[in-house]
């Protein structure tokens, strides 16, 4: 009788351990959708644009497009093509830098922002700075318009009572 028990015994063992390997087996054969490739914390309208979404512009192709707005002449574009081009550099360095946390990475460019323009001015006439400036203006509006846009694509709606 006890060598029945016994018997009976190990093969609920035999069977369970077999259940149990392959259900083990199947759950690692099959992930879900958001075990493979798991959903940014963030969502993509309010993340930092880079790369990909939005690569910056090379400096030769900025100093064009200002040498047709602003009539630039060759020694203003060769001057403003340096100066870009170094803005750039620059900008990439803040971007990755792991040591600094967003709001100062924001902070360090808006001052780097701010010296290059003062840079770019210093090689602009009287009438060349005022168009400048309008085109800035414009930059900032254009600016404004998205983040609104943006900012109402993610608000929630709820529906008319």
């Amino acid at each position: 009788m006890t060598s029945l028990f016994i018997r009976w015994d190990l093969r609920l063992t035999f069977a369970g351990g077999l259940a149990l390997a392959w259900a083990a087996a199947w759950a690692s054969a099959w992930t879900p959708a958001c075990a493979q490739s798991p959903a940014p914390l963030v969502p993509a309208s309010r993340r930092v644009a880079t790369a990909p979404d939005r690569a910056p512009v090379a400096p030769e192709v900025a100093v064009e497009r200002l040498a047709v707005q602003l009539g630039l002449t060759d020694p203003q574009k060769i001057q403003l093509k340096a100066i870009l081009a170094e803005r750039q550099e620059q900008m990439r360095a803040i971007q990755g830098d792991a040591s600094l946390r967003p709001y100062q990475k924001l902070r360090k460019a808006q001052a780097a922002h701010q010296e290059y323009d003062r840079r770019i001015l210093a090689t602009l006439n009287d009438e060349q700075k005022r168009q400048y400036e309008g085109l800035e203006a414009q930059a900032k509006e254009a600016l404004k318009r998205r983040r609104q846009t943006r900012k109402e694509s993610l608000a929630p709606s709820y529906p008319a009572d």
